[in-house]
């Protein structure tokens, strides 16, 4: 536990190349004491990783986040919290590297359940909802991409860690042909910016 939690500092604190080798150290350890399916092992697995996403071994963090994603629907469930957030983690990951025919479809599990267990309107699902809205309009997907994307939108006015959609959903309007929607809403994007930020 203190090598993790070591490990989870040093990645905060962006300094991986200390985070790695203990991070490393510590899922070897837990597969032999704890086993390779123990929920602890599991949060390793994750956290690995995410630090082999930020070192740029996108691929090695791509196959063990796939790894971990099997072993949590096999032993805590398809719902279950952490299993989610690495479903999101790895559609996320395959989306980065615009790997649009993986992250698509597991935007498009992800959603749903995040619906059932947590609701629509949670920050969570919400926030799927906004990824599996520019995944489509990055896929030339517009008349699916538009009304998520408007959804995230409208919630981005409650949670300002979404403010990433409003550009996005104007790209969609763009790419459509919406002259007129993508007006109105670049209006209200720069009177929100011209709140929220310096006047410089």
């Amino acid at each position: 536990a203190s090598r993790s939690n070591r490990a989870d500092g040093y990645g905060a604190a962006g300094q991986l190349d200390l985070a790695l080798p203990l991070s490393e150290e510590t899922l070897k350890l837990q597969r032999a004491k704890l086993g390779p399916d123990h929920p602890s092992t599991l949060i390793s697995m994750k956290n690995l990783a995410l630090v082999y996403q930020d070192t740029g071994r996108l691929d090695q963090g791509l196959q063990l986040t796939q790894e971990t994603l099997k072993l949590q629907k096999a032993k805590l469930g398809a719902d279950h919290p952490s299993t989610l957030i690495n479903m999101n983690n790895l559609a996320a990951g395959f989306w980065s590297l615009n790997q649009l025919d993986k992250s698509i479809p597991l935007f498009e599990e992800l959603l749903p359940l995040q619906e059932k267990k947590l609701g629509r309107g949670h920050p969570d699902t919400q926030r799927t909802v906004a990824n599996l809205g520019v995944n489509y309009k990055d896929a030339g997907r517009l008349e699916e991409a538009i009304p998520l994307l408007e959804e995230a939108y409208r919630a981005s006015q409650q949670f300002q860690t979404r403010r990433f959609v409003g550009p996005q959903l104007m790209d969609a309007y763009v790419k459509a042909g919406k002259s007129v929607a993508a007006r109105k809403l670049i209006e209200e994007v720069l009177a929100e910016d011209r709140k929220a930020l310096p006047k410089d």
